[in-house]
């Protein structure tokens, strides 16, 4: 109840503040701590291995194209989704690049929008973890240099173009990587979801939509192998050659392929030929749309028939998908703040907070 109470407390303040002047407050909170900088640039720069910054809503702007992270800090918005998000607007990130340096072993990056960015975890970087953020590409190391990026978290997020693995001709792959409940790929870039230049193993991608195009001659899975795809809906535009030819295991998912007998591709308990326009609530295209609902149809065949008896697909498994995507703090729903103060110096404020289960 304390954490709770001082998140509220600090939601509370940011959003006062915010109303009072121009820029918009961020929130470092080192223990029981909190302190407050009109910059992203400057909350990190003071912050400490395991503290917590809380970004408002609207645009964060870091001084440089690229905004670095070297330190295993947990960053934390107010949500990715708009149509979530109508007190406070969406936390948007705008730069280009958003680095997790070399010899962060720790921290997290949560309810941020950066559509347009890059998230580039670098070498040498683990135990990180990205919960229910929405980014343009996420890559995984840069070179071969250093140790391949270790035990990293994707977990209800959105990744419009695809996850890259390290890139280099002497490169290996990044290791335990888990994807779980999110969503991969848009079909108007043409592109293969999965990509590295050398071989990256021991990924497991669960209750996932994995979206993308292939041909006879490209995979929408390039390079990974020894991995598992368990209750994922993948969905091919040509449906020539969606999972590769690599030893991979398909366990409980939906393709809208027709076949997915790619030696040694191992295939269990797979359901194929399954019409993109049949499977959700409402009929998809290629391109993911935070307004679409998707939750299978009841009368989908993958209703609970994901490997625990759950959907396939992002709702079901260990991490069902949340609606709006909002992160685990309280979550402003609405305010009323008066412009100004009374003849005796009280602010009158009207807020509507809600407690977030998970």
């Amino acid at each position: 109840m304390k954490k709770i109470t001082t998140l509220v407390l600090i939601a509370l303040m940011v959003l006062i503040n915010n109303q009072a002047i121009a820029q918009k407050l961020i929130a470092l909170q080192s223990g029981d701590k909190a302190t407050f900088y009109t910059d992203l640039d400057s909350a990190l720069y003071r912050a400490k291995n395991g503290d917590d910054i809380y970004l408002p809503g609207g645009y964060i702007k870091a001084n440089s194209t690229t905004l670095k992270i070297d330190k295993a800090v947990n960053i934390i918005g107010v949500g990715y989704n708009l149509y979530a998000n109508p007190a406070t607007e969406n936390t948007i990130i705008q730069s280009q690049t958003i680095q997790i340096m070399p010899n962060v072993n720790g921290g997290s990056l949560s309810g941020i929008c950066a559509k347009n960015s890059q998230l580039q975890i670098d070498n040498n970087v683990s135990n990180f973890n990205v919960n229910r953020c929405l980014f343009n590409v996420i890559s995984m190391g840069v070179s071969n240099v250093g140790i391949s990026p270790s035990n990293i978290s994707i977990i209800e997020t959105v990744v419009y173009f695809n996850i890259q693995g390290l890139q280099g001709a002497d490169s290996a792959g990044p290791q335990n990587v888990t994807i779980s409940n999110s969503i991969i790929g848009d079909i108007s870039y043409n592109s293969k979801i999965f990509i590295s230049d050398r071989s990256w193993e021991n990924m497991t991608c669960k209750n996932s939509i994995l979206i993308g195009y292939s041909d006879q001659y490209n995979s929408m899975i390039d390079r990974i192998m020894n991995s598992l795809f368990e209750n994922c809906v993948i969905l091919d535009k040509t449906n020539q050659y969606p999972a590769g030819n690599l030893p991979n295991t398909f366990r409980n998912c939906i393709f809208t392929a027709a076949t997915n007998n790619w030696d040694p591709a191992l295939n269990i308990n797979c359901i194929f030929s399954q019409d993109r326009n049949s499977i959700f609530k409402d009929p998809q295209g290629f391109v993911f749309n935070m307004k679409n609902d998707y939750r299978l149809r009841d009368d989908s065949p993958g209703k609970n028939a994901g490997k625990d008896g759950t959907d396939i697909g992002i709702y079901g498994g260990r991490y069902p998908w949340k609606d709006g995507g909002l992160p685990v703090n309280p979550h402003i729903e609405t305010y009323d703040i008066a412009g100004k103060t009374d003849s005796i110096g009280n602010l009158r404020v009207k807020i509507k907070v809600a407690a977030q289960e998970n």
